[in-house]
Parts: structure tokens; C-alpha cells; sequence
């Protein structure tokens, strides 16, 4: 007997990446520009910065990610104040659909962002180097990887792809499953409750208990929700905070070693130093010594494309 097949339509299909980096930059960073034949993404995940495409001019700020149309000349301008962190895909897909991208920028929402979220956690297991790390090389499979990383870095980039062609060019869905619906949302806004407190309060070390009694929920209750919204536990969501804060007041030079240690309630510089180190690889002087290489390989860089990674550093 035959059974017959139903041959899958594909919109969007990406076969290949030519870059993808996850870079912390300072706050006076300028790249002059370039141009290329594939398409790239930029993400901004903190900060500021302007962007130029072709003909247009983009304000980006933090969740805001636009796209590079192939043969567009681009360039970017921090705002000299906050140094960002941006995320950056470039890669090639001739599926017709993509045209919906055209000189297009975006707000994400949750569910994007958790995609990109994904699809960084997948670079820094699939390549060697992993995306977040400094160097100039060009995309090379890891040493050790999961099981399919290339694989599911390519699906949740066409997932992210399919995604904004829908919400954007769709009718939204009736009320459906209202109740799934709300709760999905208070989870949501509970961990982004957490987060925020957690980032106002940098140098605290709140208790679980201290968390459940401020936002009136049970600790696992608490842990559970926290984990599946930001795909970390609190005490690894708060240490993360505290590094990236002094990254950030590195690389804006806002205080000395030992004025970010107090401030982010570090018993001693030297505890700072270690938990710094274990963190990143780098002690302090270490990342500021890499920040200032990087603005002498940036300027000594052609503006011709090539498939380097920008340096970059968890």
C-alpha cells in the first residue's frame, strides 16, 4: 500500500550564518559603516545607540532590534552615555518572504526575547570561541557541543523570523483561553517585578523568604516562576546583575575598582576581584585592558566586511 506524503511548505529558510556575536560596548563606541550581500539582525539588550540604514535613521533602545537589508549601508553611534550591549546575526536566506524586513525595526515582546535568549545560549555552546567572547575569529563548530546546536540555532532564528511576520502583519487572535492566558501574564509581570527589584537593589542580598514576603507568594511558587520567565535561578540572576553592572561602570570609567565594590556590596575589592574573575575569566584590569584593545582593533578595522567577531566578554 502507498501512503501518500505531504511535502512541507518552508516560508523561511536560513541554510547558513555568516557572523553572530553578542558584544558589550563602550558608551562613545562609532562603527563608520559597511555594507554586504546577506541579511543581519541587530539587537539592542542594554543602552542606547543610532542607527543609520540606507536612508533611514533608527533610535534604538533597550528591547529594540532592527534589521540590515542586504546592500544597505549601516553604521552605529552609542549615545555617549550608557555603554550597550548589542546582539548581532548576520546570515543568508532567499526565501521571497523576507521582504517583509525591509528597512524594519521592532519592539520585542517576552517570547522574543526568550528566543533570542535561546539562540545566545546555543552560540556559546555550538562555536569555537562562544559568541560572547573576545576575538577575531571566524565562526567554527566547538570542541564540545549539544547535540544539534547548529541545527536549533538555525530553527529558533526562523522561528524569531516567523514570529514577527505574524504578529506584525496579522489580525490578533480572539480571547481564546483566557484563563492560560492570564496567569502566563502574571508569571510574567511577578519575574519582572523580581528582576526590577533585583536591579534597584544591586549591593542587596535579598532571602527567598525576604522575596516571598515583598511580593506576597510562596517561595516555590517564587523559584519556580522566576526560573521558567528568565531561565535562571535568583541567586544566579542577582550574581549576573551585580558583574554586568560593573562591567558597565568599567566601561563607562564612572568609578574606581574599589567604589564598584562597595556599591554593589562586595565585602573587599579582593572578593570583588575573585567573583569578577570567576564570572567573566578576566580580572578587573584584565577587562579594562580588553576594552581599550578593542577600541585600537575597531579603529585599525576596514570598513570592508569580513566574518570577524567583534570582541565581546560574558
Amino acid at each position: 500500500m502507498t501512503y501518500p506524503r505531504l511535502l512541507l511548505k518552508q516560508e523561511i529558510v536560513i541554510p547558513a550564518i555568516v557572523s553572530f556575536h553578542y558584544t558589550e560596548l563602550t558608551k562613545d563606541y562609532v562603527y563608520p559603516g559597511e555594507r554586504h550581500e546577506f541579511w543581519e539582525f541587530l539587537y539592542m539588550d542594554k543602552g542606547e545607540a543610532e542607527i543609520r540604514s540606507g536612508d533611514r535613521t533608527y533610535l534604538l533602545r533597550q528591547g529594540d532590534l532592527v534589521f540590515y537589508t542586504p546592500g544597505d549601508f549601516h553604521t552605529m553611534r552609542a549615545n555617549g552615555v550608557v555603554a550597550p550591549n548589542v546582539m548581532i546575526v548576520c546570515f543568508e536566506c532567499a526565501s521571497p518572504a523576507m521582504a517583509f524586513f525591509q528597512g524594519q525595526s521592532f519592539r520585542l515582546g517576552d517570547p522574543e526575547r526568550a528566543l533570542l535568549a535561546q539562540l545566545l545560549s546555543e552560540g556559546r555552546t555550538a562555536f569555537d570561541p562562544p559568541v560572547d567572547k573576545p576575538g577575531h575569529t571566524p565562526l567554527r563548530p566547538g570542541k564540545s557541543v549539544r547535540f544539534a546546536a547548529e541545527q536549533m540555532i538555525r530553527l529558533y532564528l526562523e522561528l524569531l523570523l516567523i514570529r514577527l511576520i505574524r504578529i506584525h502583519s496579522s489580525p490578533r487572535p480572539g480571547r481564546t483561553r483566557l484563563s492560560t492566558q492570564a496567569r502566563e501574564q502574571e508569571d510574567a509581570l511577578l519575574a519582572a517585578d523580581i528582576a526590577a527589584y533585583l536591579r534597584e537593589h544591586p549591593a542587596s542580598r535579598p532571602t527567598i523568604a525576604e522575596l516571598s514576603r515583598r511580593f506576597l507568594v510562596g517561595a516555590t511558587q517564587l523559584k519556580t516562576v522566576f526560573k521558567q520567565e528568565t531561565g535562571a535561578t535568583i541567586t544566579e540572576f542577582h550574581s549576573r546583575l551585580r558583574i554586568e553592572q560593573a562591567k558597565a561602570w568599567m566601561r563607562e570609567e564612572s568609578f574606581t575598582y574599589t567604589q564598584i565594590a562597595e556599591k554593589l556590596g562586595y565585602g573587599s575589592i579582593h572578593y570583588f576581584s575573585r567573583h569578577f574573575k570567576k564570572c567573566t575569566g578576566m580580572t578587573p584590569s584584565e577587562y579594562d585592558k580588553s576594552l581599550k584593545a578593542r577600541v585600537i582593533d575597531e579603529e585599525e578595522e576596514p570598513r570592508e566586511w569580513t566574518t570577524k567577531i567583534w570582541p565581546s566578554c560574558p
